[in-house]
């Protein structure tokens, strides 16, 4: 068994076809399906259960698959720090919107090492790069369930009513969520974090529904479409910071609140300049 073989057996679970991953991979077709033959003899089980020309995962697959992917991730590292000078080597960052938009660039400007490579998305999106390796550090929002992640909460956020200052409730020091879902709603995607952790608000509440008439995963667009009184949004009040023409409201009936965490993969190999940047976060 080599890394090869795990490669390879990695690239046909994540893509569900050997044709796939043989094209991914720039091999022939033969010569994927010989290393899942050869693993399967080799640690005599069945990966997969071929039915009607299609592969589904056995539980020993699902075993193997788990250990291969932190093989190959740690390899990864190892290539990487190795034979260079590891201070050299920009350390790869995900955030999510809000954190990426409002606090990454304070964290690079105390950094001494070289510019990061960056990385702005949602937070499901931070969590499978992280396990992937194609991230060393992530700085998401809401929940994170991996066994194999490391989560660090390093700072609270209360999620509050955005409108602009000339809407109804403007006037107000604070407001119901009932009252917010009488108007038309512009909120983060399904995926994210924030969206996430509104959405359970929402469901806390009996009988309450909101009227979400667009989905972005961009947060400037949310607020251009406030500004334009397309409708109005729940977004951390830092985020409004030098709009004038807006107003953060306080929710009073229910707290929306998310953890601000670091994460990392639990295996993760924390170098010199990695160090450095998670004190600088966890130390804000």
């Amino acid at each position: 068994m080599t890394l090869r073989h795990l490669e390879i057996y990695v690239k046909v679970v994540e893509t569900g076809s050997m044709s796939t991953a043989s094209k991914e991979l720039f091999v022939t077709q033969p010569t994927v399906s010989g290393a899942i033959s050869e693993l399967e003899k080799e640690y005599k089980v069945l990966l997969f259960e071929r039915l009607n020309k299609r592969l589904y995962i056995t539980k020993e697959g699902e075993k193997l698959y788990l250990y291969a992917r932190k093989m190959l991730s740690i390899a990864e590292d190892m290539e990487r720090q190795l034979g260079s000078n590891e201070d050299n080597s920009p350390i790869r960052i995900g955030a999510t919107v809000t954190i990426g938009t409002c606090m990454l660039p304070e964290y690079i400007n105390k950094f001494s090492g070289h510019s990061p490579s960056v990385d702005i998305s949602n937070t499901r999106n931070i969590v499978q790069l992280v396990l992937s390796n194609k991230l060393d550090i992530g700085l998401v929002e809401g929940r994170v369930t991996s066994e194999d992640i490391r989560a660090i909460p390093f700072m609270k956020d209360e999620m509050m009513f955005i409108c602009k200052k000339n809407h109804k409730l403007a006037v107000r020091k604070s407001v119901n969520l009932e009252e917010i879902l009488r108007y038309p709603l512009v909120l983060r995607e399904k995926d994210s974090g924030t969206r996430t952790i509104i959405d359970e608000a929402i469901e806390s509440k009996d009988n309450l529904k909101a009227n979400v008439i667009w989905n972005c995963n961009n947060t400037q667009a949310i607020i251009n479409a406030v500004l334009s009184e397309i409708g109005v949004t729940i977004l951390s009040s830092s985020l409004i910071a030098g709009y004038d023409e807006l107003c953060a409201i306080r929710i009073k009936d229910v707290k929306i609140e998310r953890d601000f965490q670091l994460i990392m993969h639990k295996d993760k190999y924390v170098t010199n300049k990695l160090h450095e940047f998670m004190d600088i976060v966890l130390n804000k």
